[in-house]
């Protein structure tokens, strides 16, 4: 997929601008599970509740073929998986291969707002999407 539909992989929808809007990608946001009989999905990523808001901090990985600058705003409410609304706002430079992205965001009674950047380590603990 083009670059600036990369997003879209990992559960963001929207339109992204492109510094090379050659650039080829696709994204990953969970892992599968399997033991035995059991499936399951994974992703790294932890959730902080406060009195009156909620913070979210996860990881997601996207593979573009040369290097690109992407910035925007997108919708990642699939990614956190709830029912309204969360703009994103975007700014992302990649390298030809793997990158790591950080998304992260809070939410209260006041709305949602979050942001997509370079990550620039992993988490130490992997949630289920259930524990989130």
């Amino acid at each position: 997929m083009t670059a600036t539909e990369v997003l879209g992989s990992i559960g963001c929808t929207g339109t992204l601008q492109s510094s090379a809007p050659g650039a080829k990608g696709y994204g990953v946001v969970t892992l599968d599970l399997t033991r035995g009989n059991k499936v399951g999905k994974a992703l790294a990523g932890q959730v902080t509740n406060g009195m009156a808001s909620k913070s979210f901090e996860g990881r997601a990985w996207i593979y573009t073929d040369q290097a690109t600058t992407l910035s925007g705003t997108v919708d990642c409410q699939k990614l956190v998986g709830i029912g309204i609304a969360i703009p994103a706002t975007v700014n992302v430079t990649t390298q030809a291969g793997w990158n790591v992205l950080k998304v992260s965001g809070t939410g209260s009674l006041f709305g949602v707002n979050a942001k997509v950047e370079n990550g620039t380590k992993e988490p130490t603990t992997w949630r289920t999407l259930d524990e989130l």
